[in-house]
């Protein structure tokens, strides 16, 4: 597997340093897991493994440049001004995110809107049902990995846990609504915010003088954003299924379609998103192996 396109210099120095086996550069929290993963499939293994050490490179910078002309305190507010405008962003907001925005309304060449029609079916009909999944299976197994821990720092699962339980359920709700992931739709909108969201916790975390990055890696990376999406496409329809759902294979596969996008707008590299059901169940698993880390201490 050669080095992804997304991957920056540093990351991608040591790609040749974790193969075969080698897991002495990958953060010390990640090396059991990585090696229960690559039992399951090696070089997805070993490219999630890498993905400890990266962030999102286009919403890190845009975080950056918010922070030099906008008050800490103002940082959420500003993201969802730009998410809530009809074309016209404030005058605070920086070139980056202009640019982000621009490169989130290209929608890609695969996305079929008929595909997505048969998910919008298929979601309405069984809503109940699937938003259940999300809270009771999918949500519990991707915080019983290491991405809790960038949460905690910040509340996020025992302060306002209720909060982003609640904000979950609506960005999945939003994305299918008819016409919900269109370029400036709620869906799409919720999506994209939430990668801002992302991107600025992960700074905050990073500037903690006590992140056991050589543990860690980086708060919130590339495949915790991976995780998510993995645990909210084909995993969660895997729950669903069990539970009861009323969706036929295309079904399945179209709402695992639309999850596709989702994960492009949340940052996720294009090589992570995958296209169906088995690749997200089978992404999830070796993601939870990859990123169980350490128990929580």
């Amino acid at each position: 597997m050669g080095v992804p396109a997304y991957m920056p210099a540093s990351a991608a120095k040591h790609e040749s340093e974790v193969g075969d086996g080698d897991a002495r550069r990958i953060p010390s929290g990640y090396v059991e897991g990585y090696r229960r993963a690559s039992r399951i499939d090696p070089a997805l293994a070993r490219h999630y493994a890498l993905g400890t050490m990266v962030g999102d490179p286009p919403a890190d910078r845009v975080i950056r440049d918010l922070a030099r002309v906008v008050p800490a305190d103002r940082i959420h507010a500003t993201i969802a001004a730009c998410m809530n405008s009809d074309g016209e962003l404030p005058p605070e907001a920086p070139e980056s995110l202009r640019e982000l925005i621009a490169l989130a309304r290209r929608v890609p060449s695969w996305y079929d809107r008929e595909v997505v029609r048969l998910a919008v079916r298929a979601f309405a009909r069984n809503a109940t049902l699937i938003l259940f999944s999300l809270v009771s299976a999918a949500i519990v197994e991707g915080f019983s990995t290491g991405i809790s821990r960038s949460f905690r720092v910040r509340g996020r699962l025992t302060d306002n846990g209720l909060r982003r339980l609640s904000q979950n359920n609506r960005q999945l709700f939003e994305q299918f609504l008819p016409g919900g992931m269109e370029p400036g739709a709620d869906g799409w909108r919720a999506t994209l915010r939430i990668r801002l969201i992302h991107a600025q916790s992960r700074r905050l975390i990073s500037e903690f003088d006590d992140w056991p990055s050589a543990e860690l890696g980086i708060p919130l990376h590339a495949s915790h954003m991976a995780l998510g999406c993995a645990a909210f496409s084909g995993r969660l329809m895997q729950h669903a299924m069990r539970l009861g759902g009323d969706l036929t294979v295309d079904e399945r596969e179209a709402y695992v379609h639309v999850w596709r996008w989702a994960a492009e707008l949340l940052g996720v590299p294009e090589q992570q998103t995958g296209g169906s059901q088995n690749h997200g169940r089978k992404s999830s698993k070796v993601l939870q192996d990859c990123t169980i880390c350490v128990s929580y201490r």
